[in-house]
């Protein structure tokens, strides 16, 4: 029946293409398919926190590809592998997103550069910092269905 109802839908295909579109429907919908529900939400490791006033937050982000390209190139002199991607803000708050986690001697480097900025209140900015907080990956729930039986397996069947 379906193939009819691709046929009418695309009358010019090829039997041949519309095989294929009916495969790949049926793939799609293969029942067995592991199906995984999850939830995150935190920031991650690979982010720097810089806390400061508000009038300091407008004045870093105006020139932040500068501050970007200058930082990586500290990064390079001292050979670090970390590099910044981009520079976001919140509220008092700059956010530093890098390649890979940073180090003690990166955010050394990140604050010295931040506090020479030109027109940066610097007694106003905090030190640059990792988020602290945790965060944990909770599945739930995984659909699998098994094919000999057509039943959705649960807890109460594993052993």
């Amino acid at each position: 029946m379906e193939i009819f109802k691709i046929k009418n839908v695309f009358s010019k295909l090829s039997l041949d293409k519309i095989s294929g579109i009916h495969n790949a429907m049926n793939k799609s919908s293969q029942k067995g398919k592991l199906k995984i529900n999850m939830i995150t939400k935190s920031p991650f490791r690979k982010q720097i926190i810089i806390l400061m006033g508000s009038n300091n937050v407008e004045k870093v982000i105006v020139q932040s590809y500068m501050c970007i390209a200058n930082i990586n190139r500290q990064f390079k002199d001292i050979k670090s592998e970390t590099s910044v991607d981009f520079i976001y803000s919140d509220d008092k708050k700059i956010v530093v997103t890098t390649n890979k986690i940073a180090v003690s001697s990166d955010l050394n480097i990140m604050e010295k550069y931040i506090k020479k900025l030109n027109n940066v209140d610097s007694s106003n900015i905090m030190s640059p910092r990792l988020p602290q907080s945790k965060f944990y990956l909770k599945i739930l729930g995984i659909s699998y269905l098994v094919d000999d039986i057509n039943i959705l397996v649960t807890p109460d069947i594993i052993e």
